[in-house]
């Protein structure tokens, strides 16, 4: 197995980005100083980069360099020199750890506490609903060492809280993820509540599949009660001597939101030991109902305008000029691309990179595949934005999904091929790209990905499917997607699972290179990318049949049977070669 958390500090090197990127905003206490202690002990055993913040109130008037200075001399002390870096911002507490959150690739954040009554800020400025309402990734909450509280760090015992394991999916990655790398041994506590035993037995088996592997699987066990309470997380916690918690449960909708945060709240109360809330916000859910809302809006006049389309008009208002006469994909005329991508607030997107003079080309000649590309004319040569091209196709031409009879008939949206780039974005070096790009892209693609989805209920099909090329377009799109082959979905779980916390797009060169080798057989060999189907259900018979038992128990079989590692004599080869971050045919 290829674990980038347990290599020595020479191999650490040859991936980037292989730590764990924690934010550690601080104030200048004792009780934060003695959680710089407590740290210390985790950064012997793992790799870890910190951001450490001070955020200055408004009403204080903290000096920034007396602040720099302490936690610069602090920091010193007890971190590896080159693993932290130190900021200091003005503003309120809550609105900069949140930003911060969103803008920056981070694993972790660690808050430290001292106990927890209602209305007390932890940190003396930052109130715990505040921190869990904002944060969309992990957060350690570390109790202070000398309230009483023996806390053993690194942690040798751990118990995940999962009180809704159906509903927890979400965020059961991060958790196990954690789990897996901070604790040497945790014990998964589930409630079945209504479910049946076989179904509750299914799931797990399916979650620990999917972020376990063989190894790491003996050293977790599942416990099953019929209520979480805190009468039982006690009893529990006695019996596993755990110190470390970790709450994993989503809360998606607004009127449970209150509900899961005094569930929080109550365990926080009762823990002596560390707590680590695993959160997953759905931060894509509010942008899709955000468009779904926009999209019921738009009317199908103002989509197959084709009056206006006709006569080539230029909008001297957005300054798109537009070309054609032919209905895209049946639905939408030049004029109601124009309207849509205006009313979604793409053409804003995109003035905001710099692109100001957008042009729409659209080709219709084939009957069943249209071509639609986006292009910039501000500057002196024209620059090609987006290249699209979709095609209707029916689910009876699928060669890798054995789809029922009454699927047979039905009609998908075929995304042939999606390009998106921004080609006056310079990037200093070519290892910034992912295999395939030239350009970065323009940071569309969530938006792009559900415009897609609405395209394709507008126009009746029963899923949107797409051949992802390279790896991590697979991962890009698998957040919604499934693969039609089982054995295929597998295979992108597992190398996320195995190669975890690597970036998406060092696996990605990796693989091109086919640096990331397979377990087939009891031996390593070479690990090809070789794509596959990907369906993103629409209709409800495509729902059913990729959320089905079987389809969830042939993944979970060849999870457990399939393990990935990554080559690093030849990753430090063809780096030395400075050929790692190329492909063929590239200048140097």
């Amino acid at each position: 197995m290829f674990d980038a958390l347990k290599m020595n500090r020479h191999d650490q090197h040859t991936l980037k980005s292989n730590m764990i990127r924690i934010l550690l905003p601080v104030t200048r206490t004792e009780r934060c100083f003695r959680v710089f202690r407590l740290l210390s002990s985790l950064t012997a055993k793992f790799d870890l980069s910190f951001i450490i913040l001070n955020v200055i109130e408004p009403k204080h008037l903290d000096d920034v360099n007396d602040a720099y200075q302490d936690l610069n001399q602090l920091a010193a002390s007890h971190l590896p020199a080159g693993s932290y870096t130190i900021v200091i911002k003005h503003g309120i507490p809550g609105k900069v750890i949140s930003a911060y959150t969103r803008t920056y690739p981070l694993d972790l954040v660690i808050l430290p506490f001292t106990g927890f009554t209602p209305g007390y800020h932890l940190s003396r400025f930052q109130n715990i609903n505040d921190v869990l309402r904002r944060s969309h990734i992990p957060i350690l909450f570390i109790p202070d060492p000398l309230g009483g509280n023996n806390i053993n760090i690194p942690f040798s015992n751990g118990m995940i809280i999962a009180p809704k394991l159906h509903k927890a999916t979400q965020t059961m990655g991060y958790a196990l993820k954690f789990a897996r790398t901070l604790a040497d041994k945790c014990t998964l506590l589930v409630s079945n509540g209504r479910l049946r035993t076989k179904r509750l037995k299914d799931d797990t088996n399916f979650i620990m599949n999917r972020y376990l592997n063989i190894q790491i699987r003996e050293k977790f066990r599942t416990v099953t009660c019929r209520k979480i309470t805190l009468k039982k997380l006690k009893m529990q916690a006695l019996k596993t001597n755990q110190d470390l918690m970790i709450i994993a449960e989503t809360a998606r909708f607004p009127h449970n939101r209150f509900l899961w945060l005094a569930q929080v709240r109550k365990m926080l109360s009762i823990s002596s030991s560390p707590v680590l809330v695993s959160r997953k916000v759905p931060l894509l859910f509010h942008l899709e109902k955000k468009f779904r809302k926009i999209f019921s809006k738009l009317s199908d006049y103002e989509l197959t305008d084709l009056q206006q389309s006709q006569s080539r008009v230029n909008l001297h208002d957005s300054g798109i000029e537009m070309t054609g006469s032919e209905l895209f994909m049946g639905a939408y005329s030049l004029t109601g691309i124009q309207v849509a991508l205006q009313r979604y607030g793409l053409i804003e997107d995109m003035a905001r990179i710099g692109y100001t003079d957008i042009r729409l080309d659209l080709d219709t000649r084939d009957r069943f595949q249209h071509r639609l590309r986006i292009f910039d004319v501000s500057e002196s040569k024209t620059l090609l934005l987006v290249d699209l091209v979709l095609k209707m196709q029916p689910a009876a031409t699928l060669k890798e999904c054995q789809l029922p009879r009454h699927l047979q008939t039905e009609q998908l949206l075929s995304i042939e091929w999606l390009h998106m780039q921004d080609p006056l974005r310079k990037l200093p070096v070519s290892k910034d790209l992912f295999p395939g790009q030239d350009y970065p892209g323009l940071g569309l693609g969530w938006k792009v990905l559900f415009i897609l989805k609405l395209m394709a209920e507008r126009i009746g099909a029963a899923a949107l499917c797409n051949q992802p090329e390279y790896y991590h377009t697979g991962r890009f799109f698998h957040r919604f997607f499934h693969f039609a082959n089982p054995e295929t979905e597998a295979q992108l779980m597992a190398i996320d699972r195995d190669t975890y916390p690597c970036q998406i797009s060092e696996i990605s060169w990796a693989i091109f290179h086919q640096a990331v080798e397979m377990n087939i057989d009891d031996s390593w060999k070479p690990f090809r990318w070789s794509g596959g189907l990907q369906i993103l259900p629409i209709s409800m018979a495509m729902h059913h049949m990729f959320n089905s038992r079987s389809y969830r128990l042939a993944i979970s079989e060849h999870l457990k049977n399939i393990q990935f590692r990554v080559n690093l004599e030849k990753v430090k080869i063809l780096k030395a070669k400075d050929v790692f971050y190329q492909m063929p045919g590239d200048k140097p």
